[in-house]
């Protein structure tokens, strides 16, 4: 998807991915609406969904600095972020409601806001196609190797993501569910309680980040971030209430955003625009693969350790390992002079619908 995203008009190659999901949508609805929905329908629309979502994203990421440009990126994502926390926790509340009303519904509603998507696409006139080299795909692939491995400040804000994926995502996650049963001996209501407050914790580290954000990338302010998520993760082996885990996991997710949004903008801040579609990829799949590879070992350290205090320590000891692994990424990162760098470049601000 990112190499695609690097080569074919940013816009249109979204409004594509759009309307793929208003098809997929429209077939998921007729077939609930007629009765033969069944369970593997749903596990080929989520398939379908996985691999339009794989063009979708770096074309959607990388199209943001195009429209916004760089002394705006920062605000722009932390705006996004915003919009997302709100869609996570007002998401399952709007769905829940409309699949009360008919099974189809939910399809229905999907595909009047990929339609309202792609009619806003149709009125952005910023330049969105990249400047493509005329290479193929991969050999623009061998290229963008060779220049993300000579450019040291991109393979640690890679790192970082992967670390944050791996050793944090899995533990707001995945692994919340097990916590709230094993650790404070309470019930799927309350993993809901936790699961929202992360979710607005992370909702006010995207509007802190909107309000002090400067007009250009920050990616040092991901190391004291991530500690801090290293930190909450260790604070959480330790409460014994629910009102407890709440505070922490809403720090969690405020300082887990700061770590997300600085790295994300100092990424697409840091690339030049030919390349910026698979850079996206690779932000995206260090975050998703990060957070499977995470979950796995989280819930096998736990099985090993055994149903007594297991949890609690596979916290503690994710916690401590995301603080260690950030202080050496650091260190690395100083000892052999890593800084960040931006291409002195700028698109184009003709932004108006025309």
């Amino acid at each position: 998807g990112g190499a695609w995203a690097d080569r074919f008009d940013r816009r249109r190659l979204l409004m594509v991915a759009f309307a793929a999901h208003i098809a997929l949508s429209l077939v998921m609805a007729a077939l609930a609406l007629t009765g033969r929905l069944a369970p593997w329908h749903l596990v080929g629309m989520a398939a379908a969904a996985g691999v339009i979502n794989s063009f979708r994203m770096p074309a959607n990421q990388s199209m943001l600095f195009a429209v916004v440009g760089v002394r705006q990126l920062p605000n722009a994502v932390a705006c996004n972020h915003v919009l997302v926390n709100v869609a996570r926790i007002a998401g399952p509340a709007v769905a829940v409601g409309t699949l009360m009303l008919g099974p189809e519904l939910p399809f229905c509603v999907h595909a009047v806001l990929c339609s309202l998507a792609v009619m806003i696409l149709a009125m952005i006139r910023a330049p969105t196609r990249p400047s493509h080299d005329g290479r193929s795909v991969l050999g623009g692939l061998f290229v963008s190797a060779r220049y993300l491995w000579s450019r040291g400040d991109l393979v640690v804000i890679l790192l970082l993501v992967l670390i944050s994926g791996v050793l944090a995502q899995p533990m707001f996650s995945d692994m919340l569910a097990a916590f709230t049963r094993d650790g404070l001996k309470l019930d799927k209501e309350a993993f809901g309680t936790l699961s929202s407050s992360f979710g607005v914790g992370a909702m006010i580290g995207a509007l802190l980040l909107a309000r002090f954000s400067g007009e250009t990338p920050a990616p040092w302010r991901a190391y004291p971030a991530l500690a801090a998520v290293g930190a909450a993760l260790c604070a959480l082996a330790f409460v014994d209430s629910l009102h407890q885990a709440i505070v922490v996991v809403a720090l969690g997710g405020i300082a887990f955003t700061a770590v997300r949004a600085s790295l994300f903008t100092a990424l697409h801040g840091g690339a030049p625009d030919a390349i910026r579609g698979r850079l996206s990829s690779l932000f995206s799949l260090s975050i998703i693969a990060g957070g499977s590879m995470g979950g796995l070992a989280a819930g096998a350290a736990a099985q090993a350790i055994g149903p007594v205090g297991g949890i609690e320590r596979v916290y503690l000891l994710f916690g401590i390992v995301t603080v260690m692994s950030v202080s050496l990424l650091l260190f690395a990162a100083r000892n052999r002079g890593v800084a960040y760098e931006m291409p002195d470049i700028e698109p184009a601000k003709s932004h108006g619908s025309g």
